[in-house]
């Protein structure tokens, strides 16, 4: 039976929840961020399954123990189906094995955030040779950035949801914030853009972007070398996601010291119990890091 659990719930202490709480960090970030998401609702049932929306423009997150007992997968999905009505269309980020048993029903239909996110930390990088420098942006520079980041979201199928003023508000922390820096090569031009979503334990790389035309020669690898030495500088734990059948941005990060762990699947459910035409395999979807 689910219930409605507050972001202080044991549950998020238990050693069950914290094994997967690296792959399940975006679930962590929203529950820490009552500012950026003021209307989420968590559920639990029980310690072996916790439920977080943050709003219907975005997948619901579901986590499940490793142990959970596959017989309450119908339940589970009914509970979703019931409790999420307004989101169109339905959207899960879930493990692979209840992503399987909606599969197995011809339940999950391509949407345009549909991927499957590995998930990677690093203890200790491996050193590589850097050329050019990360630094902050000027002014003048934010329409640039703003471009590079609304050219990732294209890309990936993320932030699909967010306006051109969103974009330029983003582009805009990357003037004088620690977590948000580009890339410039040996010509000072920006190159490459990330940055880094903070919580209490973790540091999440993300938006990792390199611009077109300057693909191919590991702008964007250096660039997550030196914010992955910043994370640990301040004693946090380094992680971030990649597309898990994007094999570049896959052996970067390995090269530079990150191990993968689990991977998570986003994609998109059916509300009836009619199955759906699968028209291909919704994890071709092109990598979400460049």
């Amino acid at each position: 039976m689910f219930h409605k659990i507050l972001p202080n719930d044991p549950i998020f202490k238990s050693p069950v929840f914290l094994k997967d709480a690296i792959p399940f960090n975006v679930m962590t970030s929203i529950i820490e961020n009552d500012i950026k998401y003021p209307e989420r609702v968590i559920f639990a049932d029980g310690d072996k399954c916790i439920v977080v929306n943050s709003d219907p423009h975005h997948p619901v997150i579901i986590w499940t123990a490793d142990d959970f007992d596959p017989k309450n997968y119908p339940a589970l999905l009914d509970f979703l189906r019931g409790e999420f009505t307004d989101h169109s269309p339905l959207e899960f980020m879930t493990k692979k094995e209840f992503r399987d048993f909606l599969q197995a029903k011809g339940l999950i239909f391509l949407t345009p955030q549909s991927h499957a996110l590995l998930a990677y930390s690093c203890t200790k990088l491996i050193p590589i040779p850097y050329k050019g420098t990360a630094t902050n942006i000027t002014d003048a520079e934010v329409p640039e950035v703003a471009d590079c980041y609304a050219q990732f979201g294209i890309e990936t199928g993320t932030d699909i949801t967010a306006t051109q003023e969103n974009k330029l508000e983003t582009a805009k922390d990357f003037i004088t914030s620690p977590l948000h820096k580009v890339w410039r090569d040996e010509e000072g031009k920006i190159v490459a853009i990330a940055k880094i979503n903070a919580t209490e334990k973790y540091g999440r790389i993300g938006a990792v972007y390199t611009k077109k035309e300057a693909r191919g020669k590991h702008y964007a690898g250096m660039l997550v070398h030196f914010l992955t030495q910043a994370i640990l500088k301040s004693g946090k734990i380094p992680m971030l996601f990649t597309n898990a059948d994007y094999p570049p941005s896959n052996k970067c990060y390995r090269r530079l010291g990150y191990q993968p762990l689990t991977t998570i699947f986003c994609y998109g459910v059916k509300t009836t119990s009619t199955p759906v035409k699968k028209e291909k395999n919704f994890t071709d979807n092109p990598g979400n890091q460049r």
